[in-house]
C-alpha cells in the first residue's frame, strides 16, 4: 500500500528524528505555568492554498502572518536572540527578513534545503544544506561570508553555536557521524569527538548544548552485524543485525565523562534531546518514543512536584519532534501533519492545529514567546 507522510524536516527526515537544542539562560528551578494565561483546548484547521512560512499566536491560534514559500516549501527557521531577524531554509535558498517590517535582507542559493542557526549575539548566521557543502558562517544582517567550514566526507550536519558563543558545534550525521567543535572566533578546529560506534555503523540523530555551555547531550542511531552483538533491542532475523538508539550525556570540552541516559528507545525511531531554558533538566523523547525528563548530570529521571504524574508525556501516539517554548512552559509537538501544544507544568493540551495537503516543517517559537513560526513543504510519498 502506498501512503504518503509528512517529511517533517531532513533531520528529522529519514529517520524522523534528526535535531539539535540549545537553550538560552541557565539555573533557576523547572519551570511552571501561570494559569489563565491561555485559552482553553482548541482544535484550529489551517488553510492552506500555497506552501507559506505561517506565524501562528500562541495565546489565541490564530494566523496572523504568512510568506508565501513557493517550490517545494521550507524546513527550517530560527529567529535571532535578539528577535529582530528570521532566517528561513527554503528549498534552494536561505532567506533573512526583518520582524518588524518583514522586509527580506537577503537571499542566498543551497542546493537544497538548509538548516540554520543564529550566533548568540545575533551578528552571525551559519547554514548548510542537505548535500553536506561546507557549513557557511555569514553576517546574520549582510549575508556577506565571514567563513566557509569544510566537511569531509560530504554529509548533512546538524549546526549550532553554544549558549555562550563562543564555540560553533556540527553533528556529522552520516558517514563517519562526529561531533566537529570550532573555536567561533578563530574559527580554528578544536575538537573532534568520534561518535561511530566499534563493529559497527551509526549517525547522530540529535544534539544538545546545555544553557550553561558546560555539558553536551548526543541521541545516536547504532547498527551492529551479527546475532552476537550486545545492544538493548532484539535481533532483526532476517537482515542478522542488531540496531539501537543511545543516548549520552557529558562535558562539552576535556575529558567528557559520557554517561547513558537510562531510558528505552523503540528501535525503528529516532530520538531528540533537549535542555530545559533552566537548565534543571534535559529532556527526552520525540520521533515515536515517549518524552521524558533526566538529570542535566546524571541522566537519571527527573521527578519533580511540577510534573504532577511524575514525567508526563503526551499520549504514545503524539511522540514526534517538539520545541521548548523561551521560558520552558510549552511543548509544542509536530505528528502526521498536526501540531500540538502542551503546558510542560501540567500536560494539559492547550491546542492543536490542523494542516491539510502541505506537512508542517520545524517549527520555532520566537524569543518573547508569543508567536509559533512554522515551515510548510510538500508531503513525499514513501
Amino acid at each position: 500500500m502506498k501512503k504518503t507522510i509528512c517529511r517533517i524536516t531532513p533531520w528529522l527526515v529519514l529517520w524522523g528524528g534528526l535535531c539539535i537544542a540549545v537553550s538560552p539562560g541557565a539555573g533557576g528551578t523547572p519551570p511552571t505555568t501561570m494559569p489563565g494565561v491561555h485559552k482553553s483546548s482548541a482544535f484550529v484547521k489551517i488553510p492552506q492554498k500555497e506552501l507559506a512560512v505561517r506565524f501562528l499566536d500562541v495565546n489565541t491560534g490564530e494566523v496572523v502572518r504568512q510568506v508565501p514559500a513557493g517550490g517545494l516549501g521550507s524546513y527550517f527557521t530560527c529567529f535571532s536572540p535578539d528577535g529582530k531577524l528570521l532566517a528561513v531554509g527554503f528549498v534552494g535558498r536561505v532567506r533573512v527578513y526583518e520582524t518588524t517590517d518583514w522586509k527580506m535582507l537577503w537571499e542566498k542559493p543551497t542546493e537544497g534545503t538548509a538548516r540554520v542557526t543564529f550566533s548568540p549575539d545575533s551578528r552571525k548566521l551559519g547554514w548548510q544544506d542537505w548535500t553536506g557543502t561546507p557549513i557557511h558562517i555569514g553576517s546574520s544582517v549582510s549575508g556577506k561570508e565571514i567563513r566557509a567550514l569544510p566537511i569531509e566526507p560530504k554529509s548533512e550536519c546538524l549546526i549550532t553555536f553554544s549558549p555562550d558563543g563562543k564555540l560553533f558545534l556540527a553533528g556529522r550525521c552520516w558517514r563517519s557521524p562526529q561531533v566537529i567543535i570550532w573555536d567561533a572566533n578563530t574559527w580554528d578546529r578544536v575538537e573532534t569527538i568520534d561518535c561511530e560506534p566499534s563493529g559497527g555503523a551509526g549517525h547522530i540523530l540529535s544534539l544538545a548544548v546545555s544553557p550553561d555551555s558546560t555539558r553536551l547531550a548526543i541521541a545516536r542511531h547504532i547498527t551492529v552485524r551479527g546475532s552476537n552483538s550486545s545492544g538493548p533491542t532484539t535481533r532483526d532475523s532476517a537482515l542478522s543485525y542488531r540496531s539501537w538508539r543511545v543516548v549520552e550525556l557529558g562535558l562539552l570540552r576535556g575529558e567528557h565523562n559520557w554517561v547513558k541516559v537510562n531510558k528505552k528507545y523503540h528501535r525503528r525511531d529516532g530520538v531528540q534531546v533537549c535542555f530545559t531554558p533552566d537548565g534543571s533538566s534535559l529532556i527526552v523523547g520525540g520521533s515515536g518514543n515517549p518524552y521524558s525528563f533526566h538529570h542535566p548530570t546524571s541522566g537519571k529521571a527527573v521527578k519533580s512536584p511540577n510534573f504532577p504524574r511524575g514525567n508526563w508525556m503526551p499520549p504514545n501516539s503524539i511522540t514526534g519532534p517538539f520545541c521548548l517554548s523561551p521560558d520552558g512552559n510549552l511543548l509544542c509537538v509536530i505528528e502526521y501533519g498536526r501540531l500540538y501544544l502542551f503546558e510542560t507544568a501540567t500536560g494539559r493540551k492547550i491546542r492543536i492545529w490542523k494542516f491539510g495537503k502541505f506537512c508542517p516543517g520545524e517549527p520555532c517559537f520566537s524569543p518573547d514567546g508569543k508567536i509559533l513560526v512554522v515551515p510548510e513543504a510538500q508531503p513525499i510519498p514513501w
